[in-house]
């Protein structure tokens, strides 16, 4: 019998993420998920559904916001790449008001069952001209 396909799970994370859901979010997650994320300021390791939760919000949780793009594809076996592109206002941490675009890729491993780790690139948000 075939595995689970990593991009149902991987759709169902950014389905949920786009639609502000983190419970939903927060259910794609196993217990012990591994969350490296890599912006234009840090590097950060953590364990755990609610530290996926946590940067997620604070990024994203509040303000207006609106998809430019998104998508999920299968990369490697047992992996699939999440991507978006999204303007929102104000930037979440300096609280500019204007709008600022941001693209993410989050590489997301799973298998039969939940996510196992997510690994996020970012470019950091940019002022839209």
């Amino acid at each position: 019998m075939a595995g689970k396909d990593p991009s149902d799970g991987a759709s169902a994370f950014l389905a949920a993420f786009l639609a502000r859901d983190f419970d939903a979010v927060r259910a794609t997650l196993a217990p012990d998920v591994e969350f490296r994320f890599v912006t234009p300021n840090k590097v950060k390791d953590l364990v755990g559904p609610d530290e996926v939760l946590n940067h997620l919000k604070l990024w994203f949780g509040s303000g207006e916001r609106r998809a430019v793009q998104s998508g999920v594809e299968a990369t490697p076996p047992g992996r699939s790449r999440v991507w978006y592109n999204l303007e929102v206002r104000p930037q979440p941490v300096t609280k500019d008001p204007r709008w600022h675009r941001i693209e993410q890729q989050v590489y997301v491993s799973a298998g039969p069952g939940p996510i196992k780790s997510l690994g996020l690139l970012c470019t950091g948000f940019m002022p839209v001209a």
